[in-house]
């Protein structure tokens, strides 16, 4: 018995040090890989390819990283980086040869190719030289699927164990690539890639009757798409999200837009889906000269750059003497009417629109040394958000809030919040040359005038704001300490203040309240909750009585708990100064 285990634990050792044998690395490799500081190298693997170039792939000691390289010229350059398979450490480098089967039971045709094996699981991923570069050709991952998955152009066939033939052929078409770039991420199973399939182009194109597919963005797990029709002489614009399995997780009727009877004319007479086919229009074909009906659209100066969302068209536009301006322009569906709703004075001619990292009621100005996003608020007005700002001094960055600014990589919290009211917030008062160049000129815009801040000498403890100047008087709400309010007036001692911009006004006992600037020293004690999975989207109440719903954008995390009502509803307060009621189930602290 100790013999065979000898005899084993031999074959064990020699199996495992043929496997992981280390290749000589080509000569002047290795200062390449130093001089990018990717870390200790590990195992190493370098093919010949017929093209006369020599290619080689490093795996990390600590066994995440894969990095490629090809010799050129004499000269080493990169042809790859990334994760070498997401969730597992203990990999080596295993060589393909004409002898290797492939899941369809056919050979591989030469040697330029390899695995990459775990040692423990014995999942694999494997790539193959497909000129000029090294493609993932399949894989194997028995925690999902026990058989093989082999990529063929852009078809994943699915063998089930022991199996030649594909029990599923998906094309992933222009996906591919999104599929299959992370292990932890690619479909597993034939059921997981249809779900997968539902997103492509071809699967969506169709969805709504009587609209054209514009465009259409891909991430891993959901697609993006833009859809069109024309009704007489207005442009109808849809997007929708859709996730694995075709679901529509959000669907938005975008602004309608009149076009020209020029552009009109020219579209009755083609489809919209041929004029796309030859080039003629693009998924921005409104933004040509002319195209829109200037009768209906107030603005009348040459379009530069649009945005069109929801709520609104935002466009750039110059005039003649090159002077730019961003306006908003809405539509009011009852007086049938499209309205400026905010500009920009003049601005310079560097000014542009940064329409892909907008999101939706949302606009991004790029102004050279400033990047300044405003939000579109409920009463219309168009309030900044952040802005980031470079000078010589080196870079900084604040975000804006009805009630102040508070600055991003501070070093302390009594540098990062100021509270009060910031010099800099509309739309409509957009003056590049008056935007700050640092963070304590970006303070300095700050007037604490007519501010204060919840400061209980007990952090734990919360103050109450009561609906008139005395202890008796009906609570409505108490608050933890750093909540913003504004100071309407003082009688003895108490003060009369505003939670917010909508209406939520009492008093409060003004020995608990921290004035100007002394505001900025108080530490926020607001509990950090978020909202459970089933109620992310639930908003919450304007009003404790929980009947009136209303829409905080809760998902994007411009919120804080600053209050509670009985211990039963937690206070919430947006950055644009927006109170709503929540019950306390439906928030909790998150896994960390």
């Amino acid at each position: 018995m100790k013999r065979i285990i000898g005899i084993l634990l031999a074959l064990t050792i020699l199996w495992t040090a043929t496997a992981l044998a280390a290749e000589a690395l080509p000569p002047g490799l290795t200062e390449v890989w130093n001089e990018a500081a990717n870390g200790a190298m590990g195992q190493t693997i370098t093919f010949e390819t017929p093209d006369g170039r020599t290619h080689a792939f490093i795996l990390t000691q600590d066994g995440w990283g894969l990095y490629g390289y090809v010799l050129e010229d004499g000269q080493w350059r990169g042809s790859m980086s990334g994760w070498a398979m997401e969730g597992y450490q203990d990999l080596f480098f295993e060589r393909h040869s004409p002898q290797t089967l492939r899941p369809d039971g056919t050979p591989y045709p030469d040697d330029l190719g390899f695995d990459l094996v775990s040692a423990g699981s014995g999942a694999r991923l494997s790539y193959q030289y497909e000129a000029p570069y090294f493609q993932i050709c399949g894989w194997y991952d028995p925690e999902h699927y026990a058989g093989k998955v082999m990529v063929r152009g852009t078809c994943l066939e699915y063998y089930a164990p022991g199996e030649t033939q594909p029990e599923a052929v998906v094309d992933a078409q222009e996906m591919l690539l999104d599929w299959i770039t992370f292990f932890d991420q690619h479909p597993a199973t034939p059921e997981r890639a249809r779900e997968l399939s539902a997103l492509l182009e071809r699967n969506v194109a169709g969805r709504f009757e009587g609209y054209t597919l514009l465009s259409c963005w891909h991430a891993s797990q959901s697609t993006d798409a833009v859809y069109a029709r024309l009704t007489g002489t207005t442009l109808e614009v849809k997007r929708a999200l859709f996730a694995p399995g075709g679901a529509i997780t959000q669907e938005i009727d975008l602004m309608p837009l009149p076009l020209s009877q020029a552009l009109s004319q020219r579209l009755a007479g083609a489809s919209l889906e041929a004029l796309l086919s030859d080039g003629s229009l693009t998924d921005d074909f409104y933004l040509e000269d002319g195209a829109l009906d200037t009768g209906r659209i107030p603005v009348t100066d040459s379009v530069v750059e649009a945005d069109l969302q929801a709520q609104g068209l935002i466009l750039l536009t110059q005039d003649a003497q090159g002077a730019r301006k961003v306006s908003v322009v809405t539509y009011d569906e009852a007086q049938d009417r499209y309205v400026l709703q905010a500009q920009t004075p003049s601005l310079p001619q560097r000014a542009s629109l940064d329409t892909a990292h907008s999101t939706e009621n949302e606009l991004i100005v790029n102004l050279g040394n400033h990047a300044v996003s405003y939000r579109g608020c409920a009463d219309g007005l168009w309030r900044m958000d952040w802005d980031m700002g470079s000078s010589e001094s080196g870079s900084f960055s604040y975000a804006v809030s009805y009630c102040g600014i508070e600055m991003s990589n501070s070093e302390s919290e009594e540098q990062k919040r100021s509270i009060g009211s910031f010099g800099m917030l509309l739309l409509n008062d957009l003056n590049p040359d008056a935007l700050p160049n640092s963070a304590e000129q970006a303070r300095a815009l700050v007037d604490a005038t007519g501010w204060a801040a919840v400061n209980n000498p007990d952090p734990a403890d919360r103050l109450h704001l009561r609906a008139a100047a005395n202890r008796e008087a009906e609570s409505l709400g108490k608050f933890y300490n750093g909540t913003p309010v504004q100071v309407l007036e003082r009688q003895g001692d108490w003060a009369r203040v505003n939670v917010g911009v909508d209406g939520l006004e009492g008093w409060m006992m003004a020995s608990y309240l921290a004035f100007g600037e002394d505001a900025n020293q108080v530490a926020p004690a607001f509990p950090q909750l978020i909202y459970r999975e089933e109620r992310e989207t639930c908003g919450a109440y304007r009003q404790k009585d929980l009947k009136e719903p209303v829409s905080l954008d809760a998902g994007s995390g411009g919120y804080a708990v600053v209050g509670v009502v009985d211990d039963e509803l937690y206070i919430l307060l947006t950055d644009l100064g927006d109170v709503g009621y929540v019950p306390q189930e439906w928030m909790w602290e998150g896994n960390g």
